[in-house]
């Protein structure tokens, strides 16, 4: 690994992918940085989506509750899943640099 994907954690997963599972213990968020997500709940699909800097992961994390829903990548994925509060702010700033 890169130095920059060692302190964001930048993780590429293949078409198909789950990238978070319903019901599971709760755990980090994620970052889009390219591709395609969709979102299931009770197996049913409810939404999907694909722009840079969309966030997931956040509902557990913040509560403190199992996953409420399962992530999986439509298309080849490149997520940054931030180890720390500032490292989430610097993820976000990586995907909306036109902000900054």
């Amino acid at each position: 690994m890169s130095p920059e994907e060692l302190q964001y954690n930048i993780i590429d997963y293949p078409a198909g992918s789950t990238l978070v599972r319903e019901g599971d213990e709760y755990g980090k968020l994620f970052v889009l940085l390219e591709g395609k997500c969709t979102v299931y709940t009770h197996g049913v699909e409810i939404s999907s989506f694909d722009e840079k800097g969309a966030c997931f992961g956040e509902m557990s994390m913040i509560l403190n509750v199992p996953r409420t829903a399962t992530v999986k990548a439509a298309t080849d994925v490149k997520v940054s899943k931030p180890r720390t509060v500032t490292n989430f702010v610097i993820s976000f700033m990586l995907a909306y640099p036109i902000v900054f």
